[in-house]
Order: structure tokens, then sequence, then C-alpha cells
């Protein structure tokens, strides 16, 4: 119930957020969850981390940044907004260490889910409802099944056992993925930084995971 809790207070305030502040901004943002991982499993946690690992955690967010190429002049209030979900969504991601053997993975992935569902519901009395086309119901739809299969993978990967530093650090491979989307879909091409900005961005998560096979 708390990580449902913590999912839906992460979701509803960055989509808040969203509204105020450039996508580029909130997701560069967005994507220095690697970066609070690594800090929360030293302090909850008690994992070692290393300088290498650090290093890599911390070029990783460079090629973002590189990728997204923000505005420092967005940067105003509401990005402190969506620094406080993405230390939510952390924490959220967090207690699901803690969580019982025996409470199988769906229905964790389920009680985000309705957690969510409900203050959403409950949001509209304070925005409103506003009727959808079929068309927006079937991608609202396609969505949620997306979401729920990303909860279930999570999920699943956080209660694995590995190490949390080791697992935030793929968050960055969200952006190579939008990157490949944008151009399949849109025909959007990276420019030259952007270009530096994914060899970075794979280069620090490889070398993640060839400190993990070399280590003790």
């Amino acid at each position: 119930m708390l990580r449902g809790v913590l999912e839906a207070a992460a979701s509803i305030v960055y989509l808040v957020a969203l509204f105020h502040t450039p996508f580029a901004i909130a997701t560069a943002i967005n994507l220095s969850t690697p970066l609070i991982f690594t800090a929360l499993a030293v302090l909850i946690l008690k994992e070692i981390v290393r300088w290498r690992r650090w290093s890599a955690v911390i070029v990783g967010f460079l090629g973002v940044l590189l990728v997204i190429q923000p505005r420092p002049g967005d940067i105003d209030a509401w990005a402190w907004v969506v620094l406080f979900a993405t230390l939510l969504g952390a924490l959220r991601d967090i207690f699901a260490r803690y969580l019982p053997a025996d409470v199988p993975t769906l229905v964790v992935s389920l009680a985000s889910a309705v957690a969510v569902a409900l203050v959403a519901c409950a949001w509209t009395f304070v925005e409103g409802w506003q009727p959808m086309t079929m068309r927006e119901i079937g991608l609202l739809v396609a969505s949620s099944l997306l979401l729920a299969a990303g909860y279930q993978f999570l999920v699943l990967a956080l209660r694995s056992g590995g190490e949390f530093s080791v697992i935030g650090s793929f968050r960055y491979a969200s952006i190579l993925w939008a990157l490949g989307i944008g151009y399949v879909v849109w025909g959007d091409v990276p420019n030259t930084l952007a270009l530096a900005g994914i060899v970075v961005i794979v280069g620090s998560g490889l070398y993640i995971l060839h400190r993990e096979r070399v280590r003790p």
C-alpha cells in the first residue's frame, strides 16, 4: 500500500509539474533517477558504491543532457517540483526491496495501478472530466498495457537481489528508445551533440556492466 501511495503521488506531482515545465527540462530531471537511486542505495540499503560506478553514473547523466540539450533559462520553481516527483519515484522503488518474498509480483503491480487509478479519479474533481474519442481511448488502453508490463518487469528486477545502483543505471536506456521511436515514427534525426550523448550513455552503461563482471 505504501508503494502504491508513493507511485500515485509521484505520477500526479510529475504530471502537474509537466504542464508548467519545458519537456526537455522535465525529462532531464526525471532521468537523474540513477543518481538518486545510487545515493539512496548507499544511505538506505547500505550498498557499497565505489568511485568508478559513481563516475559512470554521473557521466551517463551528462550524456542525457547532451541528448536533451535543456536550456538553463527554462529552469524555475516547477523544476524543483519535478525533482520532488523523481525523489518520490526513487523511494517507491527502494521500498520494493522490503516486500515479503511470498507477495506475488503481480499483486505489487496491481496495487500500484489501483492506487494511481483512485488518485486520478479523485483528481477529476479538481480539473473536471473531458470526453475522449475512440482513438484517444484506444491510445490510452495501449499505453496502459505497456505501463502494466513495465510495472511487472520493474518490480521483478527490483526484487531480484541485484544492486540498486546497477539496476538504476538502466534508466538511461529510455532516452535511446525515445530517440529510436522518434526516428521511426516521426523521422526525427538527432543532431551531432545528441549523437555524442548516445555514445556517452551507451559507454557508461557498458562500463557499469563490465565492472559488475570483473568485481569479485
